[in-house]
């Protein structure tokens, strides 16, 4: 799920002007994710089956002869504040059974410890894992595009939590508004990739671990 937070300034002030004195509008939406991805963005997609394309549908104000790059149509500054990917990290400890106790105990029997002032304490190594999400933005040529990193989080391996993601750049080029005639906005809007890795920095399929979508039957596609 994207979270996007937007302020809409009145009349003909910028957004910071408004800001300052607290007359401004501040408005959130939520976006999931589509369970289809569209030919376009299809194309421009990971090929690594281990990674998640998350596509979201964002609809791009027109330009208007009154409206400028930051305003809707009706002449307000609108301008894009924060944008978030939430997503579920859904990885339990299995049960244990004879077979990974006695798996544990070699394991814990073989670690060393340097210090001999704490040579008989004993510490337990979280093992983590790396979630990082990516941009696909298109290149400077037409009919390319490019990744752009944009955040990354650690998160225990055996764990059940919500990540957030700093997606503002992503949020901020999809909702530009575009000038008629021109696909802009839509071409701006090619996805996201999430990517999981564990602590060897191998790459892991990323829907073994995260709650990407729902797409149940009788859920709607593109």
């Amino acid at each position: 799920m994207v979270e996007a937070a937007a302020v809409e300034a009145a009349g003909g002030r910028t957004a910071e002007e408004d800001m300052v004195y607290s007359e401004y509008t501040e408005k959130m939406r939520s976006m999931f994710p589509e369970c289809r991805l569209p030919r376009k963005v299809f194309r421009h997609g990971p090929r690594d089956p281990r990674l998640a394309h998350l596509f979201f549908r964002v609809v791009p104000a027109a330009v208007t002869a009154t409206a400028g790059p930051e305003n809707d149509s009706s002449g307000n500054v609108v301008k894009t504040i924060s944008g978030k990917l939430r997503i579920f990290y859904d990885n339990s400890e299995p049960e244990e059974t004879e077979e990974t106790a006695a798996e544990t105990v070699l394991s814990n029997a073989t670690v060393e410890e340097d210090d001999d002032d704490d040579a008989n304490a004993t510490s337990a190594v979280v093992e983590k894992f790396r979630v990082t999400v990516s941009w696909i933005r298109r290149g400077l040529k037409k009919g390319t595009s490019e990744r752009l990193m944009l955040d990354s989080v650690t998160v225990p391996r055996f764990s059940r939590r919500w990540l957030a993601f700093d997606v503002l750049p992503a949020v901020k080029e999809w909702s530009r508004p575009r000038e008629r005639g021109h696909g802009h906005g839509n071409w701006a809007n090619l996805g996201l990739i999430v990517e999981v890795e564990s602590a060897g920095m191998r790459r892991l399929a990323a829907e073994e671990y995260i709650v990407l979508r729902n797409c149940t039957v009788g859920s709607e596609g593109t």
